[in-house]
């Protein structure tokens, strides 16, 4: 049987994660026209279950989370994050269906999302001056 066949009658799949050190494929000419203060803050995660691109979780009741640390960030920055991932339809970022988590705080960012893909923080420019950037965990 094909691997795609055989994933679904033994109930197993293969999956992906991918870390771009780079978000140079995921450009948003959207955000860069409009001169928007919200810029990429973090390597782009890419999740994958098999060949498929997007997968919803939703309907299995799961979700997909990751957590970012930022150490050199403090409660008087007044940063505003945003968990999104990349819309290929719209060629931009999105925050349909990802939500910052309950344990996030000024220096932590807990994002969870209903859906597989290629998922990133977004933040306000400010934080790009910082001298360590943020590490995935």
């Amino acid at each position: 049987p094909t691997t795609s066949n055989m994933e679904q009658s033994c109930g197993i799949a293969q999956t992906q994660f991918i870390l771009y050190r780079t978000n140079s494929l995921f450009r948003d000419k959207t955000l860069e026209e409009r001169n928007s203060s919200l810029r990429v803050a973090t390597p782009v995660i890419s999740a994958q279950v098999g060949n498929l691109r997007t997968v919803s979780l939703a309907e299995q009741s799961a979700q997909m989370s990751f957590a970012v640390d930022f150490p050199n960030i403090t409660d008087q920055d007044n940063l505003t994050f945003y968990c999104s991932f990349w819309d290929f339809q719209k060629s931009g970022w999105n925050t349909s269906g990802c939500s910052t988590g309950e344990q996030s705080n000024h220096s932590r960012v807990v994002c969870e999302c209903d859906h597989l893909t290629n998922f990133a923080v977004l933040v306000s420019r400010s934080l790009l001056t910082s001298t360590n950037p943020p590490s995935i965990a």
